[in-house]
């Protein structure tokens, strides 16, 4: 995933970042190291199992770089509904 910070002036910005505890943000922390640690991930380090990616992009509540958010928001949640009828919870339940 990409993050960054980025000044478009020439001069010196200061800024504070606040990271909360927010929902389910360290189980998909700890689902994400789990997965890699047991090699189910991409060589991006993303879940290479769609359904588990998209109940850990679901708990993140992040978005995706490059597709317009409306149609991530929208792929994503009929993932995650369709992993949820078939249980793929169960399988992140061990990392938590």
């Amino acid at each position: 995933m990409y993050h960054s910070f980025r000044n478009a002036s020439d001069d010196w910005v200061i800024f504070t970042s606040e990271v909360r505890a927010a929902g389910e943000f360290e189980h998909f922390l700890r689902s994400l190291f789990g997965l890699a640690i047991d090699k189910k991930v991409n060589k991006e380090g993303m879940p290479t199992n769609i359904l588990q990616f998209a109940l850990l992009i679901k708990k993140a509540d992040t978005i995706i770089v490059g597709p317009p958010v409306f149609v991530q928001k929208l792929a994503i949640g009929v993932l995650a509904r369709i992993a949820q009828l078939l249980r793929v919870e169960q399988s992140l339940l061990k990392y938590k």
